[in-house]
């Protein structure tokens, strides 16, 4: 990049500019949320140029961008966007404090029943260890991916409670805001507030923000993995994430996790435990490991709302559970036409 021109994101036209360290060094960077300067170094300043992604500013740029991006938005221009000099139509929606989510554990959760190669009690009485370390880092971050429903927030939940805090989870969609750095606000806030009130910090879904910053990325996009990434640097406390997609998470993110644990499908002998405490019976014959988990006997065992007592039996337990795990694996579940409840 050529230090002598003006250079913007090319979707938010928040603009860069190069910092001169005391040794000489230029590297590029751009100011968040009017408070923090967030470094980029020059390679990667070259890649969103040549990606587009970045560009050098010109007079008609702020009026080509802000028509595309609104177009996209599916919003009129000019309620959106205020360009310099003029008055917007509407005024600016008021930020609105995200959502927070009370996870609750239920009678039922059991921790010995996550099928996860180091237990949730396991990790309280680690946890509770690196805690106490004076040469521990900042953030204590924990990844937990794997299937839906293999319980991985009831185990953050589980979690906090065993070391005597408060979780206080979000969904990324909580976090996201059409309006350009609000979303970068909202994260850098629940990282401080959960830091001030010593709070176990749960973010689901963590790979919808942080997926790998590919040449697909948008500058907002890469905006929000850098804010993530800042206050995961900072924070002083206890960080979990839950993703069902570990793959698509960037590669700085992954590295930010000093443990990461995979939750998988119960075991055999899982899934007659679960069964023997949500439907009084054991779980079905012949049913390999790797098919069901702890959300498939919750969900079925509410929808016994709906249903006559005396249509609730081996084989309609069997065809509820069966309906439930194959769509949460998205797959045929082998031999499971052979499989029968054994008797009590």
């Amino acid at each position: 990049m050529d230090i002598k021109k003006d250079w913007c994101f090319s979707d938010t036209l928040e603009p860069l500019f190069y910092h001169i360290h005391a040794d000489k060094k230029v590297s590029w960077a751009y100011i968040a949320e009017m408070k923090e300067i967030i470094m980029m170094d020059e390679e990667t300043a070259d890649l969103l140029v040549t990606q587009g992604k970045v560009v050098e500013e010109s007079e008609n740029i702020p009026e080509l961008i802000i028509g595309s991006l609104s177009k996209a938005l599916g919003n009129d221009p000019s309620e959106t966007f205020t360009l310099v000099g003029e008055k917007s139509k509407e005024p600016k929606e008021p930020e609105v404090e995200p959502n927070v989510n009370v996870i609750k554990i239920p009678e039922t959760y059991r921790a010995e029943l996550c099928n996860t190669s180091i237990s949730p009690e396991v990790l309280i009485r680690k946890l509770n260890i690196a805690i106490k370390k004076e040469d521990k880092p900042n953030c204590i971050s924990i990844l937990f991916e794997g299937a839906p429903g293999t319980g991985k927030t009831m185990a953050a939940a589980h979690i906090a409670a065993g070391m005597g805090k408060s979780l206080v989870s979000y969904r990324i969609s909580d976090l996201q805001n059409k309006y350009i750095g609000e979303s970068e606000k909202a994260i850098t806030k629940a990282f401080d507030d959960a830091e001030k009130k010593g709070y176990v910090l749960h973010m689901d879904e963590i790979d919808s923000i942080s997926r790998s910053r590919g040449d697909d990325s948008k500058g907002y996009e890469i905006k929000s993995v850098n804010t993530l990434l800042q206050c995961l640097d900072r924070f002083k406390g206890v960080f979990i994430a839950t993703t069902n997609y570990k793959d698509d998470l960037d590669a700085a993110i992954k590295r930010r996790f000093l443990l990461k644990q995979e939750f998988k499908n119960c075991t055999t002998e899982q899934a007659d435990a679960l069964s023997l405490l949500f439907f009084k019976r054991k779980a079905p014959k012949g049913l390999p490991n790797g098919v069901f988990a702890p959300a498939d006997f919750k969900i079925v065992k509410d929808s016994f709302l709906f249903e006559e007592n005396s249509t609730i039996n081996r084989k309609f337990i069997l065809e509820r559970l069966t309906s439930e795990a194959k769509d949460r694996n998205n797959k045929d579940l082998i031999n499971i036409k052979k499989a029968g409840f054994a008797h009590e």
